[in-house]
């Protein structure tokens, strides 16, 4: 990145509402309104965390769906929007999640996202998410 490409605090300020969206949309089990943040072709890549890479936002739809339980909370911290390019960006944030199985364990975990952004006709959209471990509960680990 050149000096010139220095990101402009109201695009941060959208790719950071994109991210607390998706976060919140998730949390809400409104996953047809969550993937619709990707664009069209956007890849989900959570093959890390043992579930694999996921295209489009028929796939992405289906992931979420598959590993719905009653219930989860994810809070977005530390958030970097390191390059914006024209109409592409780049950026990380940790979340910080638990989550309610069906069977009643509540999952802890932190996960690092990487993102790549792309500027789209109905505004910023991930084009590409990837998701690495960083810290896990115990009974994360025996849910794997």
């Amino acid at each position: 990145m050149s000096p010139t490409d220095e990101p402009h605090a109201d695009e941060v300020e959208e790719i950071m509402e994109l991210v607390i969206r998706y976060a919140y949309l998730y949390d809400q089990s409104r996953y047809d309104e969550a993937s619709e943040l990707f664009t069209e072709t956007g890849k989900l890549d959570t093959g890390e965390l043992g579930n694999g890479t996921h295209t489009g936002r028929g796939e992405i739809r289906a992931l979420m769906q598959s590993g719905a339980g009653p219930g989860s909370i994810h809070c977005m911290v530390n958030h970097v929007v390191d390059q914006i390019a024209g109409m592409d960006a780049e950026g990380s944030v940790y979340s910080v999640s638990e989550t309610l199985t069906t069977d009643g364990a509540v999952l802890g975990r932190t996960v690092l996202i990487t993102d790549q952004y792309a500027l789209t006709s109905d505004g910023w959209r991930f084009k590409r998410r990837g998701v690495s471990r960083v810290l896990a509960s115990s009974s994360d680990e025996e849910h794997r």
